[in-house]
């Protein structure tokens, strides 16, 4: 099936967008972290510190999985960038809770 050369600029714009898109959810990741420790009553030590940067890496991981995921279904499914995005999101969502289920066991102890 051919695509319109409108909607091929679209998904192009669309996968320009999605390089960048795991940034974007770092600076929430951080203040949630800090929020938790508050509402914990804990203190910002050097634990703590690690559990942020630890969190920051796990997310960043996170998202140039998915986002490598759905480029890659884009380009081979024929689907468009919010579609390939969705389905992404469902296939790698178990890999993703498990990884951040063992930092917290890990952190944690």
């Amino acid at each position: 099936m051919r695509r319109h050369p409108a909607e091929r600029q679209v998904d192009s714009q669309a996968c320009h967008y999605l390089r960048y898109a795991p940034d974007g959810r770092l600076p929430s990741a951080g203040l949630g972290a800090l929020i938790a420790l508050l509402l914990a009553g804990q203190n910002l030590n050097v634990i703590g510190i690690i559990a942020i940067i630890l969190l920051i890496g796990i997310v960043k991981k996170n998202g140039i999985m998915i986002v490598d995921v759905a480029l890659r279904l884009e380009r081979e499914g024929h689907m468009t960038a919010r579609e390939a995005v969705v389905q992404a999101s469902h296939v790698r969502l178990r890999p993703i809770l498990m990884t951040a289920a063992c930092a917290m066991l890990g952190v944690c102890r």
